[in-house]
């Protein structure tokens, strides 16, 4: 049982290490025109304080009853799926993979000419196919640049949620076990 809380444990942190450095290395998952450094580091930041968070508490947590852990482990773990969900959903419909060149990333709120142009040609790859690549990429950042940031924001946010869920769901497991094994020896 000693073993299962240092599992958990390895568990959380290599879900607050490895994504971060991952994305730094090889930008999975952030979108085009966003700073991969700016993801890598933000889920590095972010699930390191989380754990060091959960460890000044461990005392705390591992008072808590066993039913309670439970309850937040399956809350995180749904808000994991949650959130992973709302991520590909995201990346998916927002972000516009154009063969042979680079990605681009339509803002959630499209405004001036970008918005006129989705709305003549009905969709982003018809627009990309009517103005290419680089003419929809110079209206995007000309008339929609507080949008894209935005956009970027969410996408951060989103997908800081969910490598903090994991870490945290994995963390306060790896503390209660490794607790209740003490409290037993």
């Amino acid at each position: 049982m000693k073993k299962l809380g240092k599992v958990f444990s390895g568990i959380s942190a290599t879900f607050a290490l490895i994504p971060g450095m991952t994305i730094l290395i090889t930008k999975l998952g952030v979108p085009p025109g966003a700073s991969q450094v700016v993801f890598g580091a933000s889920i590095e930041s972010v699930c390191v304080l989380i754990l060091l968070t959960l460890w000044v508490n461990k005392q705390k947590i591992g008072l808590l009853p066993s039913r309670l852990i439970t309850k937040y482990t399956i809350i995180m773990g749904v808000t994991f799926v949650i959130l992973f969900i709302s991520y590909l959903f995201l990346y998916g419909y927002y972000v516009e993979e154009v063969p042979h060149s680079a990605n681009l990333l339509f803002p959630l709120w499209p405004g001036g000419e970008l918005a006129e142009g989705l709305q003549i040609h009905g969709s982003q790859l018809r627009l990309v196919e009517a103005w290419g690549r680089d003419d929809v990429y110079k209206v995007i950042q000309s008339s929609s640049s507080i949008s894209i940031q935005l956009t970027i924001i969410l996408f951060l946010l989103n997908y800081m949620g969910i490598f903090v869920t994991l870490t945290a769901g994995f963390g306060i497991l790896g503390i209660k076990v490794a607790e209740t094994n003490e409290k037993k020896e």
